[in-house]
């Protein structure tokens, strides 16, 4: 009884998913003796014709556009909330963060599960491009000309220009923090 259920990955592409992410851990070794990550693997999505990726340990899942539960007196960037296998996660965009131009959610619009150990959030992404392994030796510090308001946001930018988000970083940034239980009058 070997059922796929919709939205499932086959058992051999997750196996191979699973081995892709347990050749990320691999280590290589720094001439100081330091060890580090020789590589990280990511999800490149769109937003607003930018490139930016997301590393993909913390991609629980990529979904399909849905439309979000509305919630009333929000801030522009939370778009919405969605119901992700029972559990209630707000729907990000980072667009306004960015000072990115809205646009209305198109056919190539997903949605990205992200988080650490459990998914917290979802963040809206355009059009997911690919997954790819990026050399950490290919990754730089943002320039200072970056906005000081979200260049802590980053891990760092590549030599051809994808934007790489820090999920953990995300996660404590306080502009992306829910309070709960607050009473509306």
């Amino acid at each position: 009884m070997n059922e796929q259920i919709e939205g499932e990955l086959p058992a051999s592409k997750a196996a191979a998913m699973m081995l892709s992410r347990a050749e990320k851990y691999a280590e290589a070794t720094t001439e100081e003796g330091k060890t580090t990550l020789a590589s990280i693997e990511v999800v490149e999505f769109q937003l607003n014709r930018e490139r930016y990726a997301i590393e993909s340990s913390c991609v629980f899942e990529i979904c399909r556009w849905r439309q979000p539960t509305i919630v009333p007196f929000s801030p522009k960037h939370l778009h919405g909330i969605i119901n992700h296998h029972g559990q209630i996660l707000p729907l990000f965009d980072l667009r306004p963060l960015f000072n990115l131009a809205i646009t209305e959610a198109e056919e190539t619009t997903s949605i990205l599960v992200v988080g650490s150990d459990k998914p917290l959030f979802a963040l809206l992404a355009e059009n997911v491009t690919s997954i790819s392994r990026i050399a950490s030796s290919d990754m730089r510090d943002l320039p200072d000309s970056t906005s000081s308001k979200n260049g802590h946001l980053f891990k760092g930018i590549c030599l051809n220009g994808l934007a790489v988000l820090d999920v953990q970083i995300l996660a404590r940034d306080e502009r992306l923090t829910i309070e709960q239980g607050c009473e509306v009058s």
